[in-house]
């Protein structure tokens, strides 16, 4: 895999030169903003390729607090929200986050979509380095949440 870093000019322009003919995607990363990548663009040899405008989004944010079953916070558990692309045609986005000394956690700027939420325990002693996975209590399943732009979601997660 090919793997360059370029930054914009003061009119937010880029360029990348030198890439052989081939499939590429494009990920725009800018504090702030939700990553945007850009799939399936076509090189072609001596032949210039403009991608057009790229517009990127502040997204929306979730966050919340993770509880034992008598309600008391929980620290150092790990949060994971993964995109449910099932259908779609776009790659997973995946934010992982920690529980904070209060138990909470934080995602800011996440892209606008359906969402799994689930939380794992590093020290829970399954083999590896994974925990047991703590999610919604009423499914056997990690809980599913929609993100827009500009929004807050707060989702609370229970042992």
């Amino acid at each position: 895999a090919t793997s360059v870093k370029v930054r914009t000019n003061e009119e937010g322009k880029f360029r990348i030169q030198g890439l052989r003919p081939d499939t590429y995607q494009i990920r725009v990363k800018s504090s702030g903003h939700v990553e945007l990548i850009k799939q399936d663009i076509a090189v072609r040899e001596n032949v210039p390729n403009d991608v057009g405008a790229l517009r990127l989004s502040a997204g929306g944010t979730v966050r919340g607090v993770v509880f034992d079953p008598r309600r008391n916070t929980i620290t150092s558990i790990h949060v994971t929200l993964t995109s449910d692309v099932r259908g779609r045609n776009e790659l997973p986005r995946t934010y992982k986050a920690k529980t904070d000394s209060t138990g909470a956690f934080v995602f800011p700027n996440v892209a606008a979509g359906p969402y799994l939420i689930s939380a794992q325990d590093p020290n829970a002693g399954l083999d590896g380095d994974f925990g047991d996975l703590i999610q919604d209590p009423k499914r056997n399943m990690a809980r599913r949440i929609v993100v827009n732009e500009g929004q807050e979601v707060k989702y609370d997660l229970k042992l």
